[in-house]
């Protein structure tokens, strides 16, 4: 499986707050999103500032590939569900957090926009062995802004594999987004924003400001391509 079948293949993009501590020692509850697949990117292509914004908010995260059909499952067996790994860059609109439409959804969303998430090359298992132990960094315009190392999360890969397996039905392609440590940061049109696993792999992508108002409520997202 490489990137470009990823991208294909992904129905959901399922992500976690909170999986790292805060900075100032308070605890915030892990919560769980949702991203629409539909406006996902892949390294060589922008992320795309919607007209009437001028930048986003971004984040990196550890990406992980589902490699088959997963539900409800332990963390002991989650890596057996694993395809690869990426490193992937969540942004979303200044100000607007990820909220629940209503009390009964299970996801908090936000507004969508072309490359609200990008994801570098594929890792494979093989290369990425212990993902617990990864160091996940982020740099804008050659300034390092994040970098955390999986030891000091509060939840392991698996577990956050195992939580997303029990809120829904995962397949093939999808991509499981397993935190950010903070710092993330705002970023403008022209800005370079380069993501990596330390010692593995670096992906570099570049924001660009869109021509038309192509922002999709999170209210709207079920009937708007």
């Amino acid at each position: 499986m490489d990137v470009e079948e990823v991208k294909n293949n992904c129905g959901n993009i399922i992500g976690f707050e909170n999986s790292f501590p805060c900075p100032d020692g308070s605890q915030a509850p892990l919560a769980a999103f949702k991203r629409d697949a539909k406006f996902l990117e892949t390294e060589g292509h922008h992320i795309t500032i919607p007209a009437g914004h001028l930048g986003v908010d971004t984040e990196v995260h550890l990406g992980v590939v589902i490699s088959e059909e997963a539900s409800e499952i332990s963390p002991d067996a989650a890596l057996s569900k694993i395809g690869g790994y990426v490193v992937a860059l969540n942004s979303r609109l200044r100000l607007r957090e990820f909220t629940k439409a209503s009390e009964t959804d299970i996801f908090n969303t936000t507004d969508e926009f072309k490359g609200g998430v990008v994801i570098s090359p594929l890792v494979s298992k093989d290369t990425l062995e212990h993902p617990n132990v990864a160091t996940i960094w982020a740099a804008i315009n050659n300034q390092e802004v994040q970098r955390s190392n999986f030891t000091s999360a509060k939840y392991t890969v698996q577990e956050l594999l195992s939580k997303a397996s029990q809120l829904t039905t995962l397949k093939k392609g999808d991509i499981i987004l397993t935190g950010s440590p903070s710092g993330a940061t705002y970023v403008r049109a022209g800005d370079t924003v380069e993501i990596g696993i330390e010692g593995l792999i670096r992906s570099e992508f570049s924001l660009q400001k869109a021509i038309e108002v192509d922002v999709v409520p999170s209210d709207r997202q079920d009937s708007i391509y």
